[in-house]
């Protein structure tokens, strides 16, 4: 009997070569022994949710970024298939926190060894998500780009908003409530709460971050200007793990506000304004690994 996997695609996702990876990802699994299912990204949750429960599939693999990755985890936490992060993202983190690449030796390996991990999808708000969230410079970032998208945006495609960003950027002054006690009150500065250590470019803000904890990490970290953003920024870049004046904290529950309402940004997109309440979770998915 064939086991079937299914494969869905983010046409827009990174460089917009998500399909062409899943056609031909598709090619060497029907090789291999396996059937499979190909979807692009918008297919109906419903139907699809109805086929997953049926255990239809022994796996899903997604080609798409942290955006495409995420608007699939309530999906698949419910469902507990394991899934696959093909990276076609312009940072891919969700794939680079289990080493998740777009070799297709990789993919056969472990379809056929199916060893997974359970790990938590925590919440924004009412928005399932995996890495982390922010309020800051880079959420403004997130804002400008979502906005202006069309379609496939690479690297290049974040030059422009961060340099606008930039010219108008004001530090938001932000409060943190941790698990019901205000920690941070109205001071302006950068927040970031993470299920996972992955950041940008390879940047630890939050190395202490891991899926396999229930609980959730964040950092806050003061700046009244682009230029100490910037320099924060370079010394994270560089390896320095213990930034000066940034005060870390751990716990079930965060609340993030703003004297004035600011862009937020989750798994890399943009989701909204302040406030916003980030929460873990018991649901959990299962990565292949």
């Amino acid at each position: 009997m064939f086991e079937t996997v299914l494969l869905l695609f983010n046409p827009i996702a990174g460089k917009g070569n998500s399909e062409y990876l899943v056609r031909s990802l598709e090619q060497r699994l029907l090789l291999e022994g396996f059937s499979t299912r190909v979807e692009e990204s918008s297919v109906c949750r419903e139907t699809l949710s109805q086929d997953l429960l049926g255990g239809n599939f022994i796996a899903a693999i997604i080609a798409g970024g942290d955006g495409t990755v995420g608007d699939f985890l309530a999906l698949f936490s419910d469902t507990r298939v394991p899934i696959y992060n093909l990276p076609t993202g312009n940072q891919s983190l969700f794939a680079k926190e289990f080493g998740m690449s777009v070799c297709f030796d990789q993919v056969v390996s472990l379809l056929k060894e199916k060893v997974s991990k359970k790990c938590y999808v925590p919440l924004a708000n009412d928005r399932s998500f995996f890495t982390m969230a922010s309020v800051g410079f880079d959420s403004q970032v997130v804002e400008k780009v979502s906005k202006n998208r069309s379609g496939p945006v690479g690297n290049m495609g974040y030059v422009f908003p961060t340099f606008l960003t930039a010219v108008a950027h004001r530090a938001p002054e932000i409060s943190l409530t941790v698990d019901g006690e205000k920690l941070i009150d109205s001071q302006p500065g950068y927040v970031i709460v993470a299920n996972c250590k992955q950041y940008a470019l390879s940047m630890e803000f939050l190395p202490e971050a891991n899926p396999l904890e229930k609980s959730l990490v964040a950092r806050f970290f003061p700046y009244s200007s682009v230029a100490s953003y910037l320099k924060l920024n370079l010394k994270a870049l560089f390896g320095k793990k213990h930034l000066s004046g940034s005060k870390f904290f751990q716990g079930e529950s965060f609340l993030i506000e703003s004297s004035l309402p600011f862009p937020v940004q989750v798994d890399g997109d943009y989701v909204g304004y302040t406030p916003v309440l980030l929460q873990s979770t018991d649901r959990q998915i299962t990565p292949l690994v």
